[in-house]
């Protein structure tokens, strides 16, 4: 799969109250919650690829919205992905879904160069976002982060929650998303891909602010059916299915390709309410290369 450096693949929402990174203007006057959040990670050999998107609900959206999001290291690449990825994902699913049927919901930045212990890098502009990388030189960086952050009128990120996330290499990704039609109700925003160098996968579910619910969909293809229990991260195995290209949907089939092996689907819902608080939970949904 060709990955274009002027195109791009991630999202991650900010808002001015910053819930898991989501941000806006008018926080006070404006209240937009997250529903679903959905990814679709896989290895190529070589790097790691993490898909998602998110679906978003407001009585009024504002001209823009931003979001934050870290990975382990600076991406290679990003991709906006075309068509209906996370419903082809999904309808592999259809058969099992009814035993695991819960409640849910419904659904320009500053490049000045960081100081001694983050790199902020030059902006990627894909359409309607607004991409700025800043590479973490020191773990000691976090206050450099958060300067940078508020700055550039992102809310800062508690030193808990960043902890974990800054290590030597590892990047955090500054979103901004123009919206189109302000004022919409709902949103599902388009799949994001980032391509990035990494021996695991690690969904950062707990990059987020305490008092945010949000359901959760995480889509892993394997070369080996999948094995790994995230039962302690309240994310429950829907099922394990086999994949081959003679019975593959378009979508799939573009990003997966020839290659032959497993899609499993994990699924949570209210993740962060009272009885599934992610402050309980020690490590986010991880993945190594040999269970890819």
């Amino acid at each position: 799969m060709k990955l274009f450096i002027n195109r791009l693949l991630f999202i991650v929402l900010v808002t001015s109250t910053s819930e898991a990174c989501l941000h806006y203007p008018d926080s006070k006057k404006i209240k937009i919650t997250e529903g679903l959040q959905e990814f679709f990670v896989f290895h190529d050999g070589e790097n790691a690829h993490m898909i998602l998107r998110t679906q978003l609900s407001a009585s009024k959206f504002p001209k823009e919205i931003a979001w934050v999001l870290p990975f382990p290291a600076l991406p290679a690449a990003y991709k906006e992905v075309d068509g209906p990825l996370f419903q082809e994902l999904s309808q592999q699913f259809v058969q099992f879904e009814s035993n695991l049927m819960q409640k849910g919901r419904g659904g320009a930045l500053g490049n000045d160069g960081g100081g001694t212990g983050i790199k902020v890098h030059d902006q990627v502009q894909v359409g309607g976002f607004q991409i700025q990388p800043i590479e973490i030189l020191k773990e000691t960086g976090g206050d450099e982060l958060n300067t940078w952050l508020q700055k550039n009128k992102f809310n800062p990120m508690p030193v808990d929650k960043q902890k974990r996330y800054l290590k030597k290499g590892a990047a955090f990704l500054a979103i901004r998303m123009k919206m189109n039609k302000p004022g919409e109700a709902d949103l599902v925003s388009r799949p994001l891909q980032v391509m990035y160098p990494a021996t695991s996968i690690a969904v950062p579910m707990l990059f987020t602010h305490e008092g945010r619910t949000f359901d959760m969909d995480i889509y892993v293809f394997s070369s080996k059916e999948m094995k790994t229990d995230l039962s302690k991260q309240y994310l429950k195995k829907v099922a394990t299915v086999p994949y081959s290209r003679e019975h593959a949907r378009p979508m799939i089939e573009s990003i997966i390709g020839e290659r032959k092996g497993w899609i499993t689907k994990y699924s949570g819902k209210e993740l962060n309410s009272v009885t599934k608080k992610l402050s309980q939970v020690t490590q986010d949904p991880v993945f190594s290369k040999a269970d890819l």
